[in-house]
């Protein structure tokens, strides 16, 4: 790993920092998801953290002394409270939401649970359905025991959703 990234999956739990609270909120994501826990860092740029899923920004936060934000990309925009319960700038490309600090941040535990699953469903795919689709249809989730797999098909996203194409 790159020294400017961290696994926030090894953060110690004694504490309850920001990370490792966002830790919790990705474990079940990903868990929910059949996604392994290695396709979430937390990358220590400098001026603010992002959390990125498989080289995909979800968001960057800033916590300081007179500025506390969290950015999400545009498209995750619809996920976010309202502009009432927390102020929020749009550009083009983001919305920055402005907090007070950490804990207010957390009250957020929706949107970034949101635009994590969102940036799962919507990643790339090498393909549609592997030789267990019969499997996965009558479990109505993806059932193939090897993450790296599992996590490139399709067909999972569909059973998420519903679309269960081969159920007997």
């Amino acid at each position: 790993m790159m020294d400017n990234q961290i696994n926030i999956f090894d953060q110690d739990e004694s504490t309850q920092s920001f990370e490792s609270w966002l830790q919790d909120i990705c474990f079940r994501v990903l868990d929910e998801n059949t996604t392994e826990h290695k396709h979430v860092v937390i990358r220590k740029n400098k001026g603010y953290n992002a959390l990125i899923y498989r080289n995909r920004i979800v968001c960057t936060y800033l916590f300081a002394k007179d500025k506390n934000w969290v950015n999400f990309p545009i498209r995750y925009a619809k996920h976010l409270p309202s502009d009432s319960i927390f102020p929020q700038k749009v550009k083009s490309d983001k919305v920055t939401v402005s907090v007070d600090g950490e804990d207010q941040a957390k009250q957020l535990a929706a949107s970034y649970a949101a635009a994590l699953n969102e940036a799962i469903d919507t990643g790339p795919r090498e393909y549609s359905c592997c030789s267990r689709y019969q499997e996965c249809s009558d479990a109505g989730k993806c059932v193939n025991p090897y993450p790296d797999i599992a996590i490139e098909c399709r067909y999972k996203i569909n059973l998420k959703h519903g679309k269960n194409f081969y159920k007997s």
